[in-house]
C-alpha cells in the first residue's frame, strides 16, 4: 500500500510524465528524452506534470525550472566530485563492522545544485516525487513542496544519510524513492485524465561496477535494480500499446532507449555525457513517427 501526503492541489495539464529512478545514468536518460519532448510538442512547456522517483523526480524538477536545453548545460558544466565525494573514514565499516556509518558520500554539493537550480513555487502544484520511509521501508508519494523532498527521494541507501522531511502532521527519516516505488505510475483508470502521458525508462542497461571498496553500496544499488527491473516489466506488461484493453497506443507513450555500446553508472556521468545524445536520438525518432498525433 502507497501512503499519499499530497500537500498542495496538484494543477490541472494537459499532459503527465513519469520518470524512473536510476542516479547520474538515469538524468542524463531522461535529459535526453525531455529535450526531444520538447523539441516535437508545441504545447509541451510549462503544460505538463510529474511523477518520478529519486533521479526521476529530480530531473523533472530541473526540467521544469530550468528547460531541458539549460539542464543539459547543467549537467555538461557539473563534474560529479562538485557534488558529491567518498567519505575515506568510511572505509572503518569493512573491517569494523560495530562501527556505525550512516553515509559513504557526502554530497553537500548535490544539495547546493538542488537548490540553486529548482524552484519549488513551480513544483510544488506540478511534480510528486516518491520517498522511502526510513523507519517502516513504508512507500510515500507527496508533492515536492520543499527542498529536502528532492534529496529525500534521491538518498540511495548506504551512499547518502537519510533525510529528516517534515509534514504539517509529522516528521519522516526518508530514503530513495526508488526502494519501494521507481516508477510511480497513476492509477489505470486515471489515464483518461490527460492528452498524452510520457513514461521515460533507463535502459535495461548493466551498470559499471563501483569501486572494490564500495561493496555494500554495490549491494544496494542491485536492490534497487531489482526493484525497478520488476517495475518495468510490470509497466510494459500494463501499459503496452498491444494491451488495447486498458490503454490505446496513441494516449500513452513508453521511453525505453537501447542499452548502449559505452559504459554507464548510477554513480557517475558517462564519457562527455554521451548518454545524453544516445536517448535523445532514440526518443526523436520515436516521437516523429508519432508528432501528427502529438500535436493535434
Amino acid at each position: 500500500m502507497i501512503k499519499e501526503l499530497i500537500l498542495n492541489e496538484q494543477k490541472e495539464l494537459p499532459y503527465l510524465v513519469i520518470a524512473q529512478g536510476g542516479g547520474f545514468a538515469g538524468i542524463e536518460c531522461h535529459c535526453g528524452y525531455l529535450m526531444a519532448i520538447y523539441q516535437i510538442m508545441n504545447d509541451f512547456h510549462d503544460n505538463y506534470l510529474g511523477r518520478g522517483a529519486s533521479a526521476g523526480a529530480l530531473s523533472l524538477a530541473l526540467s521544469m525550472t530550468l528547460g531541458p536545453d539549460r539542464m543539459y548545460d547543467l549537467i555538461k558544466d557539473t563534474n560529479v566530485s562538485d557534488l558529491m565525494y567518498f567519505q575515506s573514514h568510511q572505509i572503518l565499516r569493512y573491517f569494523c563492522p560495530f562501527v556505525d556509518v550512516s553515509r559513504l558520500y557526502h554530497r553537500e554539493g548535490m544539495y547546493k545544485m538542488i537548490k540553486k537550480n529548482t524552484d519549488i513555487s513551480i513544483l510544488r502544484n506540478r511534480l510528486v516525487a516518491s520517498l522511502t520511509n526510513a523507519d517502516t521501508n513504508e512507500s510515500l508519494l507527496t508533492n515536492v513542496f520543499s527542498h529536502p523532498v528532492l534529496y529525500g527521494t534521491s538518498a540511495i541507501p548506504i551512499a547518502f544519510e537519510v533525510i529528516r522531511i517534515d509534514f504539517p502532521s509529522e516528521s519522516i527519516y526518508a530514503k530513495d524513492g526508488g526502494c519501494k516505488n521507481n516508477i510511480p505510475t497513476i492509477r489505470i483508470n486515471d489515464i483518461k485524465k490527460y492528452k498524452h502521458i510520457f513514461i521515460l525508462m533507463t535502459p535495461n542497461d548493466k551498470y559499471s561496477k563501483p569501486a572494490w571498496y564500495e561493496g555494500l553500496l554495490h549491494k544496494a544499488i542491485t536492490e534497487l535494480s531489482s526493484t525497478g527491473l520488476r517495475e518495468v516489466d510490470k509497466v510494459l506488461y500494463e501499459w503496452s500499446p498491444k494491451n488495447d484493453e486498458m490503454i490505446t497506443k496513441e494516449n500513452v507513450t513508453v521511453l525505453q532507449a537501447e542499452p548502449p555500446d559505452f559504459e554507464t553508472s548510477v554513480m557517475n556521468w558517462s564519457e562527455n555525457k554521451k548518454l545524453v545524445n544516445h536517448c535523445y536520438s532514440y526518443a526523436m525518432a520515436k516521437l516523429e513517427q508519432k508528432s501528427k498525433y502529438l500535436n493535434k
